[in-house]
């Protein structure tokens, strides 16, 4: 089921880029990173605001799964009861900011990776070579179809 709600995010990728698109005069490719960006601070926000884990998980699988991964990761001593300090967590590492943060830095990379794809294949000179070449079935037909000249020392 958390599978139908990557689908939604994706579709909602594509209505915020076509909107994006349509209504401002960015490109097609900015329109689709900023789509992105704004479904992740979408469902970031509606994550933070979840009170169930299960929830979360189930609604935004992506950015939950990243802010715990940070909450979990970011000072050792978090989990380490010998240490002899106290635990050091910034304010946007907690929780619920954390999965604002979360989910807008995981939407904003897939963006980001798309946008640069985008870009090297647009940039890529192989691509245009594959254009220019020509297509010599047609010429093969042509040289058939026309009749061959004879030379003057071949008899008839």
């Amino acid at each position: 089921m958390a599978y139908f709600f990557l689908l939604v995010h994706l579709v909602m990728v594509v209505v915020f880029s076509m909107l994006l698109d349509k209504k401002t005069s960015l490109s097609k490719n900015l329109a689709m990173y900023f789509g992105f960006v704004l479904v992740g601070v979408v469902f970031g926000v509606v994550t933070s605001l979840m009170s169930s884990q299960d929830v979360r998980q189930f609604l935004n699988p992506i950015g939950t799964g990243i802010a715990d991964w940070f909450y979990n990761n970011w000072d050792p001593a978090l989990h380490d009861p010998t240490s002899q300090r106290d635990p050091i967590i910034p304010w946007i590492m907690r929780y619920p900011q954390n999965y604002i943060f979360a989910s807008v830095l995981a939407y904003a990379l897939l963006g980001t990776l798309i946008w640069v794809s985008s870009a090297i294949n647009r940039l890529d000179p192989t691509r245009r070579l594959m254009h220019a070449v020509p297509d010599f079935d047609d010429l093969d037909d042509e040289d058939e179809s026309e009749p061959q000249p004879q030379s003057e020392a071949s008899p008839e």
